[in-house]
């Protein structure tokens, strides 16, 4: 949306796809997807905290199922190749290096 910040972006995008309200989210990364081809940068952000929100299904097109996972489930699927989404794996190790996991 027009005039709001990543955080702010970062935020709403939870209560719309997952329906969580974060208490707050930590700037991971700023990093470039298809450098070369796209001047688009994608932010990750982290979320230590959160209150469950009433998810908004504005776009059926965006809908996303959140599931919970343990960390060791989650290591263990991207050492299985089951994680193969770039901005997941980015989060997933900037956090982690970071100390948030």
């Amino acid at each position: 949306m027009q005039d709001e910040t990543f955080e702010e972006a970062a935020q709403r995008e939870c209560r719309e796809e997952i329906g969580i309200s974060p208490d707050s989210v930590i700037h991971l990364a700023e990093f470039y997807p298809n450098p070369g081809r796209s001047d688009w940068a994608a932010h990750v952000f982290f979320c230590t905290s959160h209150s469950e929100a009433a998810k908004i299904e504005d776009d059926p097109s965006e809908v996303v199922h959140k599931r919970v996972f343990t960390i060791k489930d989650v290591d263990r699927m991207i050492d299985r190749g089951e994680i193969v989404d770039p901005s997941l794996l980015i989060t997933w190790h900037t956090a982690k290096r970071r100390g948030l996991i």
